[in-house]
């Protein structure tokens, strides 16, 4: 069932049971906006970043009203989505030091723009991986660089490779330790 039809008796019982996050909840609500604010325009301003966090401090506080003090799958999912969201800056940042246009770029923006068209919550990045490392396999037996600059471009092409990979490892490991329980009504 989409997030944003759900009544809120089925948001709170489906956080309750772990099915969703706080944070999953107001991602929904902020894409929605997105889908819907050209044509509504009902927001002077719209604070993202403040919404999320608000979101993560709920669950936080949540996490520390429970009788255990282990932490709950929420919490290891905000902190599973914050160390991704600390490896796409870094992608960005590499990505920007690009200078040239080498030939693995094509090849590397294809492969991340199918990273994110695939990845969403019941996806366990296993395919993705394994693109990710055929591509790595691909590039390791390309000729070296002429010049410098090349080696310096398919040297940032290949870190970025590899922060992709800890974005989708973090996803793998969350996946297998709680699995995917679909929301049904």
């Amino acid at each position: 069932m989409k997030i944003t039809r759900m009544t809120l008796l089925e948001l709170s019982d489906a956080m309750q049971r772990g099915d969703l996050t706080s944070r999953e909840v107001t991602q929904a609500y902020l894409d929605r906006i997105h889908q819907v604010e050209g044509k509504v325009q009902a927001y002077i301003s719209l604070n993202e970043e403040e919404a999320l966090r608000q979101a993560d401090e709920c669950a936080a506080k949540n996490a520390e009203n429970s009788l255990t003090d282990a932490p709950t799958r929420e919490i290891h999912y905000i902190n599973m989505r914050r160390q991704q969201r600390r490896i796409l800056l870094q992608v960005t940042q590499d990505a920007q030091k690009v200078q040239g246009h080498p030939p693995q770029e094509a090849e590397v923006r294809a492969l991340i723009g199918r990273i994110f068209a695939e990845y969403d919550r019941e996806n366990d990045c296993t395919s993705l991986l394994s693109a990710l490392h055929g591509l790595l396999a691909e590039m390791q037996h390309q000729p070296l660089p002429a010049t410098r600059g090349e080696f310096e471009d398919r040297a940032l092409l290949y870190v970025l490779l590899r922060r992709m990979e800890d974005f989708l490892l973090l996803k793998r490991e969350f996946y297998e330790t709680y699995g995917f329980e679909k929301i049904t009504n």
